[in-house]
């Protein structure tokens, strides 16, 4: 029925559909609602915090939220296509925290460009334990940023 009523016969719509297998049958409402639910990610909880080189480090979960200095350093180093930069690309979300002593509470430290060379090499000691959990909370969060476009996009399907 919905499928029926798209003015193209090919549309990235009815290719999302097709993918996640979902009966063309059902109502406009019923469709949104599976691929909604079909595209939905679990929240993975992730220990933000660590202590490594008598320090107390912490992960950036607010993946969205890095300057433009973040993103930058982030895309040269993915398009070096270099295994060998791992520490670096996490150098760039993990950072030294500090805590205040009265609340109690971690907060991290401000990304800088100048010092990233410098945290990267510390993040080299990394137990491979916590370096595989950092890696995954990053491949997530990716997931999570691109599920929030496509939601975006169905939602702009609805008007």
């Amino acid at each position: 029925m919905y499928i029926q009523s798209l003015a193209t016969g090919i549309t990235y719509e009815s290719e999302i559909i097709k993918y996640f297998n979902i009966d063309t049958t059902l109502t406009y409402e019923d469709i949104q609602n599976e691929l909604a639910d079909r595209m939905a990610i679990s929240d993975y909880q992730l220990n933000k915090k660590f202590y490594l080189n008598n320090k107390y480090w912490m992960f950036e979960t607010d993946f969205l939220e890095g300057s433009y200095e973040q993103w930058s350093r982030l895309e040269s180093l993915l398009n070096d296509n270099n295994t060998q930069n791992l520490h670096r690309i996490l150098a760039i979300y993990c950072r030294p925290a500090t805590i205040n002593k009265l609340s109690r509470k971690f907060t991290i430290s401000k990304f800088d460009l100048n010092r990233q060379e410098k945290i990267a090499n510390e993040l080299l000691d990394l137990p491979m334990s916590i370096e595989k959990e950092l890696i995954s909370a990053f491949f997530l969060l990716g997931i999570k940023c691109l599920n929030y476009i496509k939601i975006y996009f169905l939602n702009q399907m609805n008007k």
